[in-house]
């Protein structure tokens, strides 16, 4: 099931490799025709729900919760292994090891766009042309990315996953790593990741008044490109994928690679549209309340889960 024909493999790689090669080349040359925007400082650091301050602060507590919280995570150092579905290559997972995911990635430059855009908003950093250009373009791009996170696990992993180890069929060892890869999902900071970037995200969508411009949509596509090279880079060196449709060696794999990039088109539609007529009083309020009790209910949540799991480690000790 996992050997392949040589050729079938170089095929794969260069089909892949073509793809992502075109994109960044497109969305380069795009970026260079666009322009930093025409973006203004008041579109970033203004609400038309909120209050000033309470922007501000609301996107500082937010950045500062995502960053403290994984800084935290990471301080704990590596806490089990991940292995591939044949057990044949495991790795450490936890501590440093997990800013190598792409949910992570995504965690992090929430964490900084929320922090940067809080203080320029509350008037602790000078603003520039550059910076809300920056942000503005950072907050597009994470927003587009967070329903790719939410969805890609929700939709995609979970069910694989699910599905692989009804049908299972292998060794002891491959179930024990299937299985640990299960419970990997399922605890309660990869819960939050996977589900309060998207409320943090959408709830900034219904207060801000920052316009989806076109000629950013290719800052999205260098992310995903990005991030796709150092999965590449990352499998050459530790020999293990985090997620299975990055794997240029499978079948049709160029096409889950352009599938993604479909996604990402997408999602930019979406969230212009909807960024378009928020402007009514009903949608934003809507969208504002839903992804407001959405994040407190995933960082309660998160709370509760975690004090019982610890709890229930402890009594076991």
């Amino acid at each position: 099931e996992f050997a392949r024909p040589s050729v079938e493999r170089k095929m794969g790689f260069t089909d892949c490799l073509l793809l992502l090669t075109a994109t960044a080349g497109f969305s380069f040359y795009r970026i260079a025709k666009g322009g930093l925007g025409t973006v203004k400082h008041a579109q970033v650091s203004t609400s038309a729900l909120l209050s000033t301050p309470a922007l501000g602060y609301m996107r500082l507590g937010i950045g500062l919760f995502q960053l403290i919280l994984l800084i935290t995570r990471i301080a704990k150092g590596p806490f089990t292994s991940l292995c591939n579905d044949e057990a044949t290559v495991c790795i450490p997972y936890g501590g440093l090891w997990i800013l190598s995911t792409f949910t992570m990635w995504c965690w992090v430059a929430q964490g900084v766009y929320f922090v940067l855009s809080g203080l320029l908003t509350l008037d602790k950093i000078r603003s520039s042309d550059n910076l809300v250009f920056f942000l503005s373009v950072l907050y597009e791009v994470q927003l587009c990315v967070s329903l790719l996170v939410t969805l890609a696990v929700s939709c995609i992993l979970v069910p694989v996953l699910a599905l692989k180890l009804q049908n299972f069929s292998g060794t002891p060892k491959q179930l024990a790593a299937l299985k640990n890869r299960e419970a990997l999902l399922n605890l309660p900071f990869a819960v939050l990741v996977h589900t309060a970037n998207l409320w943090f995200m959408l709830l900034e969508l219904s207060c801000n008044k920052i316009p989806f411009d076109t000629s950013h949509f290719p800052f999205v596509l260098l992310w995903a490109t990005l991030y796709a090279f150092f999965a590449w880079a990352f499998f050459h060196v530790h020999r293990i994928w985090y997620y299975f449709f990055l794997d240029y060696q499978r079948y049709g794999a160029a096409l889950a690679y352009a599938g993604l990039m479909l996604c990402l088109v997408v999602f930019f539609r979406l969230a212009s549209a909807v960024t378009a007529v928020k402007g009514r009083p009903a949608v934003q309020h809507m969208v504002f309340f839903l992804s407001l009790f959405l994040s407190v209910f995933s960082v309660l949540l998160y709370a509760a889960k975690e004090l019982s799991r610890q709890g229930l480690v402890a009594s076991s000790a």
